[in-house]
């Protein structure tokens, strides 16, 4: 595994704490998930995984999903993976809940690097625009935004195909566009 020259440490968040997942919620179906993974001091990471929380048939069950670029992280875990076995029993009633997996990370030695408040919070009066700030943020869209940024949202938001991705970017400049007198509607 690639060292870095700055200090690798393992790290997870727990996604249904953070403040930023509370406005966007979740993707549809999964009821918590937890990214984990060797964190850069430099930031990034050297590969990352989750563990993604499901209904299944009545129990709320976890998934892991590695990417190919997190497999020799996730071998490098041999004490997680000792620990998860543990945890697994085909005749087990009930499955590990998400505080339990996140106890388990500490266990093991990971930081919890959860972002359950926000460093940056926006000042109560400041929170609704002026129309002149939506008129900005439209210009923005319609003349700056580029389809990368749709693509992280769509995402995020659980469309996970280009097509749709690139769909939405495409709406979102037009109903800017047309939010600002640019273009009319056919």
């Amino acid at each position: 595994m690639k060292k870095c020259k700055f200090d690798d440490y393992r790290s997870f968040t727990h996604c249904s704490e953070a403040y930023y997942t509370k406005p966007i919620g979740l993707s549809p179906g999964v009821v918590d998930e937890i990214f984990f993974g060797l964190s850069c001091g430099g930031g990034g990471t050297h590969g990352e995984m989750k563990m993604e929380f499901r209904e299944l048939g009545r129990k709320i069950v976890p998934q892991l999903q590695v990417f190919d670029d997190g497999w020799e992280v996730l071998a490098s875990f041999t004490d997680l993976l000792t620990e998860m076995a543990k945890v697994s029993c085909p005749c087990s009633v009930n499955s590990i809940t998400p505080k339990q997996f996140c106890e388990m990370l500490v266990r093991c030695g990971f930081k919890d690097i959860t972002l359950r408040e926000n460093p940056n919070p926006v000042p109560e009066e400041s929170k609704i625009p002026p129309l002149e700030g939506y008129k900005q943020a439209l210009h923005t869209i319609a003349t700056l935004w580029p389809i990368e940024t749709s693509a992280k949202i769509g995402n995020v938001a659980g469309i996970n195909d280009g097509r749709s991705r690139a769909i939405i970017a495409e709406n979102a400049v037009v109903i800017a566009r047309r939010a600002l007198g640019i273009e009319r509607m056919p």
